[in-house]
């Protein structure tokens, strides 16, 4: 859906070609002076009812979704 392709951006500010994510990816983002740890996970089916284990102490949630 476009998940990791945007957090690159935000880290590096480049856009990446990217493979699906199998399970998760962990990224430290500092952007516009603000430092922020990014769990980046896996969108299929079979992981997502998983998706509730790494909401423990998470201040925000980014959803991304593909509209084609």
């Amino acid at each position: 859906a476009g998940k990791t392709t945007i957090l690159y951006r935000l880290q590096i500010g480049e856009v990446v070609t990217t493979i699906p994510t199998i399970g998760f990816n962990v990224e430290t983002v500092n952007y516009k002076n603000i430092k922020f740890q990014v769990w980046d996970l896996g969108g299929q089916t079979s992981i997502r009812p998983y998706w509730r284990c790494y909401y423990t102490n998470t201040d925000a949630i980014i959803y991304v979704y593909v509209l084609d």
